[in-house]
């Protein structure tokens, strides 16, 4: 019996091939932006914090990936002439 091994899911975007990071870098500097501006606040305490998990790398696996799977989705229809049934609405 063969044993399938699996790769672990990424947890953060180091974790992403690092071919991924170049390609995404203008949007992910726009998730920063928009991050740290949903995140300000006059409170000091609260500064800090936003601080601190937007400039540790917190809060960006979700948008690279979702950035990834547009592309991958929009080269895919551009390649096919094609559109899926949901995006016909």
């Amino acid at each position: 019996m063969r044993r399938i091994v699996r790769a672990p899911l990424p947890q953060s975007p180091r974790d992403l091939p690092s071919t991924s990071k170049p390609l995404l870098a203008p949007e992910m500097a726009e998730v920063d932006r928009v991050l740290r501006a949903s995140l300000d606040s006059d409170v000091a305490l609260i500064r800090q914090v936003a601080d601190y998990i937007v400039g540790g790398g917190g809060k960006r696996l979700r948008p690279a990936l979702v950035l990834l799977l547009g592309r991958a989705r929009a080269d895919t229809t551009a390649r096919t002439g094609t559109r899926s049934p949901r995006s016909s609405r």
